[in-house]
Order: C-alpha cells, then structure tokens, then sequence
C-alpha cells in the first residue's frame, strides 16, 4: 500500500493526476482527459480486459450492498472486460433502477447496452423477452412512442426468424396498449387486430398471464375505438381472470384502466372511483409512482365530474407532486387534465386557467393527445365565459390541429357552439352542431357529449323553440341524473327554467331556477350561483328579495372579478349580463 501510496504522490506532483477527496477513500482524477486517454491507449487490449475485469470483481467484493447504485458502472467494467453476460445483468439492473426514479433516458442507454449485449450471449428466450420488453416500455415511458413501436417490430421479426412463438407472443403484446391510447402512433383498429392475434397465441400456448394481460389491453383499445361496450367486457374478464391467477399488478393494472378509461367515459362513476381506489391503493403497495400519480389523476377527474371538487383537487395536487418528483412530463401534464374546471366553478378563474395552459403546453412536449385536445377546448370555454371572443374561439378552432378522435371533436364542436350562442351568432352555433358525428357510440360516451348537449338546448332557445328546448333539457337532466355528473346539473336546470318561462310558464321557470340555485350552492359553484342569482332577481317582483339576489348575485361576482387575470378582469366586467347585475 506504501508503494501505491508513494506512486501517487508522484504522478501527482508531476501534474498527471489530482487528490479530489480523502474520505471516505482517496480518490484522484487525471488532470486532462487526454493524459487520461493516452495511459488507458498505452496498455495492452488483454491488460486492458483484466484491468476492467478485477475493477468490476473488485467493487462487487467491497460493495455487496450497493450493487444496483453501481450496476451502470459495473456493467461497463464488465463489458470492457468482455464478461458480457455479467454485463447484461447488470445492464438490465442499472435500467430497471433508472426506470423507478423516472430517470427514462437513463434506462434507455442501460436497455440499448443490454440488448447489444444480448446478440453477444446467445440469449434465451425469457432473456429477449426482458430486454427488448423493458427498453420499449422505458420508451414508451419517454414518449418516443414511434421508436417503441419501431421496436416491438423488430422484435416480432426476430420471434419469427428464431421460431419462438412465446417471443413472438411478447412481442405482439408489447404494442397492443401504445397502439391503443392516444398517442402519435395511434391505431386502435391495429391493436384490436394484433390483440385477436396475440389472445389466439396465448391460449395455443396455455399462457393464461398472458391471456389477462392481452384482454386488458383490448380493452383499451376498444374505449378509444369507440365502444365501451366492449372495453367493459373484455376489461372486466381479464380483471376476473387476473384475479383467479392472483396477479396482483395485473389486477392494479386492470383496475386502474377501468376506473380510468371503460367506467369513466361511460359515466360509471361509481364504480369508476372505487375501482381507481383499489388500484391506487396497489400502487402504493408497489410504490409504482409513476402509476400512483395516473391513478390519482383518474380519479380526480371522476370527482370533478360528480362535484367532490375538494377531492379532486387534492388528488390533482398529489399527482403533480409524484410526477414533478419523478421528472413525468407525461404525469404532470395529466395532473392537469380536468382540474381546471373544478378551479374555475368554484371562481377561481386565473388558477382555472393557468392549469389549462399549463397542462396544454406539458401535453406537447409529452405528445399526450387528450389534454392537448380536452383541456384546450375547456380553455376556450373560460375565455368565451370571460368575454375574451377572439382567444375564445381561435383556441377552439386549435383543437382540429391536435386529434382525429370523434369524441373530442364533438366535445369541441359543443364548446365552440356555446362560444357563438355567448356572441348571438345563432346562425353559426347552428352550422357547428351540425357538424356533429352523431355516431350510435355516443351514448356510450356520456361525458364527452355534454358540452354538445347543453350546445343543442341553448340553440332551441335562441331559436325560440321552447317546446324542443324543455324536450331537450328534460332528457339531457335525466342522463346527468343517471350518470351522477352533479358539476352539469344547476346549468341544465336553469336552462330549463327558460324553457319553462319560453312557454309563459313563470311558476315553474321559478321553481327550476331555485332547484339550479340549490344544486350550485350544495356543490360549491360559484360560477353558475350568480348567473341563477340574477336570473332570480330578473324575475321576482318582491322589490327587497330582487335586492337580496342581486346583492348576493353582485358580491360573487366580486369574489370571481378578484380572482381572474387581470387582462382579462375588465373584460368580465363588461359583459353585459354582468354589468346589468349592477345596474
């Protein structure tokens, strides 16, 4: 040790190297990187190899506990040392620790290295099925959703050269969900043909794991295919098989996509929150962060939707938490989705709407469709309530730029026809709603045709025609009422008091108007309470209730005035249906 010891104090007083640290080891640097380059150059290729070989042994015997912190390193000692099987251990242990701290780019290099090394060993089966599995999914996890895919074709190839049906059965698998959700390499009618294939594979192969994990990721690719008849079913028989087998991550898994995706969109509310519930709960267990924050995030939009905003917004927060912790671009962006109409019934416009564009400006850079498309069309709808016309409608017109998705059109075609009713060009509202899909596969997406519902009943009374327009609110109340989408019920039934006083009916337009009061009041809604409040007030002839109304109308107003941007506060105030509050 003397001798190593006075060793480096010469190399170091020659200006080679330099003392970095002195606990709790000595450790030197080179001084130049090209010093470095010209010693490491000067030895032998068989030295070389040993040197690396007895680095990486070496730090296996000192650091029994510390081997996944130095698995990067120690499989590139390896590799040097051509040890490649230990290096390929390695390799997949510093990507799978890379992946659980949402280091993805990391996990990415570690997963190349790895698959490199795998045409090395003559890998075995279950071998290429981790490699190729867990660098497409750390893509998947990066949003290089054509590489991924890209990917899992080459895979699928290679299955097929080297005749290995269970490969050729992974690899199919691989892409069947990235297929099936909205991303850039959508393709649902692709996934639903590849899962057929892969389900016929699995269960020629009696490879009933398999089989559970390819009907959920049907399932998936039936919601975003338009039938959530089908995602229900197929979701609801891998997550029963799942738990035959007692796959305990395939049954979070199944869950979760559940309580997110089949339930939620067909306003399964309920079971859509306790579904999510049990699976957030599993995540926890696993301490799968990044599937935590996306199952918090599902639910959070569940409880928008039935006006728990408090719990929605705390399960928004927490999600945002997770991903920012974790460096998920993909997470936070979610973490924003739905959140920003909870914000802004409660009259909080500014917070509403930097949410939005927060999220909207996330979900480009993580090429997540939904917030891009929803949330911007959300958005439009804030700025038109706000009197912002122009930002209103050019923001909604953005929306065709970002999705093909009949679902989220006719929600923007709804939104957009809100927007032309808020300015009186009726004629225009009229050409937009009848640009709607008007698909059968609507009514198994109750949430995303609301907006449009409530679009159609305003136009019938812009038109004055009453008798259509109490059709339409009585049927659009008894789906909310149905579904429990309490956030869409004190709107409809102001609405519908219109309609009502249309038919020169005041008692009853009175009577609904205080139900929609009512309703706004139970759940916190600002937004809608003053609009009733001065509605209320427009119509009473009891001189000291009509004060009452518009006082109380006049302070909510001022609560929301406080709260908006300011470039957008005088705007609000011009309104007419505001300023005539205090008139």
């Amino acid at each position: 040790m003397t001798i190593i010891n006075n060793q480096l104090s010469h190399l170091e007083v020659s200006g080679l190297v330099k003392l970095t640290q002195t606990t709790p080891e000595l450790e030197y640097l080179f001084r130049h990187a090209l010093v470095q380059d010209a010693a490491y150059a000067s030895l032998l290729n068989a030295d070389r190899r040993q040197l690396h070989q007895t680095i990486g042994e070496t730090l296996e015997t000192l650091y029994p506990d510390r081997l996944d912190g130095l698995s990067a390193l120690l499989g590139h000692h390896f590799a040097l040392a051509g040890d490649d099987r230990r290096a390929y251990g390695y390799f997949i242990q510093a990507g799978d620790t890379a992946v659980s701290s949402g280091a993805n780019k990391e996990a990415i290099a570690h997963y190349s290295n790895a698959l490199e090394l795998a045409r090395k060993i003559d890998a075995d089966s279950e071998e290429w099925i981790t490699v190729y599995g867990r660098l497409g999914r750390a893509l998947e996890l990066d949003s290089q959703f054509k590489q991924a895919i890209a990917l899992y074709e080459e895979m699928e190839r290679f299955a097929l050269l080297r005749q290995d049906p269970a490969l050729e059965l992974a690899s199919l698998t691989a892409g069947i969900a990235i297929l099936a959700i909205p991303t850039a390499v959508a393709d649902q009618p692709r996934a639903l043909i590849t899962g057929e294939r892969a389900l016929a594979l699995a269960r020629t192969l009696h490879d009933q794991e398999m089989e559970a994990r390819i009907l959920w990721q049907m399932s998936l690719a039936y919601v975003y295919n338009g039938n959530i008849e089908e995602s229900i079913v197929f979701g609801e028989r891998g997550l029963k098989l799942a738990r035959t087998l007692n796959l305990r991550q395939q049954i979070a898994q199944s869950l979760h996509d559940l309580g997110s995706h089949s339930y939620t969109y067909s306003a399964r509310l309920g079971k859509s929150l306790s579904a999510l519930e049990e699976a957030a709960q599993a995540w926890r267990d696993f301490d799968n962060l990044p599937m935590l924050a996306d199952c918090l995030t599902s639910a959070s939009v569940s409880h928008t939707f039935v006006a728990n905003y408090a719990e929605g917004i705390a399960m928004s927060t927490e999600a945002m938490k997770i991903s920012l912790a974790i460096d998920n671009v993909w997470g936070q962006a979610y973490s924003g989705f739905k959140i920003g109409m909870a914000y802004w019934d409660q009259g909080n416009p500014a917070l509403a709407i930097s949410t939005a564009t927060h999220c909207i400006s996330l979900a480009r850079s993580a090429n997540f469709i939904a917030p891009a498309t929803v949330t911007r069309a959300d958005l439009a709808l804030m700025y038109a309530f706000l009197g912002d016309n122009e930002r209103s409608l050019a923001t909604i017109h953005s929306v065709a730029e970002y999705t093909t998705l009949y679902t989220a059109m006719d929600l923007s075609l709804g939104i957009m026809a809100q927007i032309y009713l808020m300015q009186g060009l009726v004629e225009e509202a009229e050409k937009t709603i009848a640009r709607k899909v008007d698909l059968p596969a609507q009514k198994q997406w109750p949430l995303f045709f609301v907006y449009l519902a409530i679009a159609e009943c305003q136009l019938s009374l812009a038109q004055k025609k009453y008798e259509q327009a109490l059709m339409q609110t009585t049927a659009l109340l008894i789906d909310l009422r149905h579904y429990g989408i309490k956030a869409y019920i004190p709107a409809a039934l102001h609405l519908q008091g219109f309609a009502h006083l249309g038919l020169g009916n005041l008692e009853m337009a009175y009577q609904q108007w205080q139900a929609a009061l009512a309703g706004a009041m139970t759940i916190g809604g600002r937004w809608m309470q003053w609009q009733i409040l001065a509605t209320l007030s427009e119509y009473t002839d009891d001189t000291a209730e009509k004060q009452r109304l518009r006082t109380e109308a006049q302070a909510l107003i001022a609560y929301i005035a406080e709260r908006t941007p300011p470039d957008l506060r005088e705007m609000f105030l011009k309104r007419p249906f505001v300023r005539a509050v205090f008139d």
